[in-house]
């Protein structure tokens, strides 16, 4: 479990706190304890077979991971990583937790929560202005879930993650900045024959925005990019994810 939350935080450390590359190493590693647990069903989540698509109460919901048992029951298990501060988000949190639980309560509905001991707050300039700690308090809020009927188990994991690196990997431009710096028509000309050629290395702000505007494979196919440059960038990351993995420590109470 350990190896999946390390990987989850660095894909957060890179790609940013909504890009789907944070969630999958978690959501394999949760996928696996319960296909061990239940040897005998079949387990769907974004990274095996994609996710299920079921009706609930209120709203068809697409859990992120999903045990179907052998007599045809089903176990639908919501995972989060809470990688900000939570002081400041419990009550939403918990009331989501609630909410997605009871409208999916006709099934066996599971909580699972990964939860800093310690996370950094900072400022809108990127100053450290505290270190949020969870407490008993807080936990004991989590598993409160577990006494509701749509709620049948709630697990909370407690870790620590050192050393803080938020600071140096999390800084986001506007768009607005990055396009009146070098202009939208001229983004993919300056990425490939400005950064790559002279500084030889990708500027992440630079690359999460296109990253988010721009698939890659239709991009490969509109602009003519070189094979080779794409494989650049895959190296970049690959080598770049590596350094983190081995750098960052993450430990569960």
């Amino acid at each position: 479990m350990e190896q999946g939350i390390l990987e989850s935080y660095v894909n957060y450390l890179i790609w940013g706190p909504r890009s789907v590359k944070k969630i999958i190493p978690l959501h394999k590693a949760v996928a696996l304890e319960y296909q061990r647990q239940y040897p005998q069903s079949t387990v769907r989540h974004i990274a095996n077979g994609g996710e299920l698509t079921l009706p609930g109460q209120f709203f068809d919901k697409k859990p992120d991971i999903v045990v179907k048992l052998s007599d045809g029951r089903y176990i639908l298990v919501s995972v989060k990583f809470i990688t900000a501060t939570i002081k400041s988000n419990l009550i939403n949190y918990w009331e989501q937790a609630l909410g997605e639980c009871y409208n999916m309560a006709q099934y066996e509905c599971h909580y699972y929560v990964v939860l800093r001991y310690q996370t950094p707050a900072f400022s809108t300039r990127y100053k450290l202005k505290r270190i949020d700690v969870v407490d008993s308090s807080i936990l004991r809020k989590f598993h409160t879930l577990a006494d509701q009927v749509a709620i049948d188990k709630v697990k909370t994991t407690l870790i620590d993650i050192s050393p803080f690196l938020e600071k140096e990997y999390q800084r986001f431009p506007t768009l607005r900045d990055l396009l009146e710096t070098i202009g939208y028509s001229n983004l993919n000309l300056f990425f490939y024959q400005h950064y790559l050629p002279r500084y030889g290395y990708i500027d992440l702000n630079l690359l999460r925005i296109m990253n988010k505007w721009i698939d890659k494979q239709t991009f490969l196919i509109r602009q003519k990019v070189p094979q080779q440059r794409l494989e650049e960038i895959d190296k970049f990351f690959t080598a770049m994810k590596n350094q983190l993995m081995q750098q960052i420590t993450v430990r569960i109470f």
